[in-house]
């Protein structure tokens, strides 16, 4: 099994921003 926490960093950090930014709405 091929895990690369790279790809899904990138991937998490714009979704950790959107979900932070809905929480503070």
């Amino acid at each position: 099994i091929n895990y690369q926490p790279n790809m899904i960093n990138t991937d998490w950090a714009p979704l950790l921003s959107q979900y932070r930014r809905q929480l503070e709405h």
